[in-house]
């Protein structure tokens, strides 16, 4: 905290703290946020603050209570709501509000989708995040899993192959008769976003016993652990006779997950 407010160790009494953290205010961590209001409430400069531990902070009551080494013995203090230094206790020790949260944590998600999401996981759109229960939270997870209208995830932090080039390397290395490429839009699992691009191609160089799968991350060929692969899973349960083809076929597919 002396370090982030430019202070030496030379003490400096409760008033002279609270003026320099002013001046600094927009520029100090969190962190350091956090101990000015608790100095704010607790009116204590740097010496008398190492001889207290901070017990718990009650903001809905508005209390403050800590643990006095001096007299051994608890003590509390009421906190002024009014005051700049209670909002930054209530975002730190109560987090943010849940439109807020949407918001700021998730990406493509703007105000008026999360004040619509709110309603629908029946939450109030101010319901701050830090008060939420353990069932509060396993419903806001259910909810965030089960609502339909938000947008697909960015998937500017990815790198696709891309249809054409996928084609053309297919072409090239297989001479087929038949070649078809897609790549689905990204989609997220677990708040993370992928995309999915194949290819199959049929004919010309590839040799018979298809359908032969390659299979692709990041660009990367994946060599190991085909068994648990679900493309390859799918590849195998597949019904080809119903697509002639029959046989030994000639036979290509290409995945590629990024």
């Amino acid at each position: 905290v002396r370090k982030d407010l430019g202070l030496s160790m030379k003490s400096l009494s409760f008033t002279g703290i609270m003026d320099k953290a002013k001046k600094k205010w927009k520029t100090l961590p969190r962190q350091v946020r956090v101990v000015i209001a608790l100095m704010s409430f607790l009116k204590m400069d740097f010496d008398k603050l190492m001889k207290i531990k901070i017990e718990d902070i009650d903001m809905p009551n508005k209390k403050l209570f800590y643990w006095d080494f001096g007299d051994s013995q608890s003590k509390s203090i009421d906190m002024d709501p009014e005051s700049p230094y209670f909002k930054q206790l209530t975002n730190t020790v109560q987090g943010e509000p849940l439109t807020t949260f949407l918001t700021k944590r998730f990406q493509r998600i703007g105000p008026t989708t999360a004040l619509k999401f709110a309603e629908f996981a029946g939450f109030k759109p101010e319901k701050r995040m830090g008060t939420m229960t353990n069932q509060e939270l396993v419903n806001l997870s259910d909810s965030l899993q089960k609502y339909d209208d938000f947008l697909a995830p960015d998937p500017s932090c990815l790198a696709p192959l891309g249809e054409a080039p996928l084609e053309k390397g297919i072409k090239k290395f297989f001479n087929p008769d038949f070649t078809a490429v897609v790549q689905r839009p990204a989609s997220a699992y677990s708040g993370f976003p992928f995309i999915i691009e194949m290819g199959i191609a049929y004919g010309g160089d590839i040799k018979t016993g298809g359908p032969h799968v390659y299979r692709y991350a990041n660009r990367i060929p994946l060599l190991y652990d085909e068994g648990s692969d679900v493309v390859l899973k799918v590849v195998n349960d597949t019904d080809w006779g119903r697509y002639k083809v029959k046989g030994d076929p000639p036979f290509i597919i290409v995945s590629h997950i990024c």
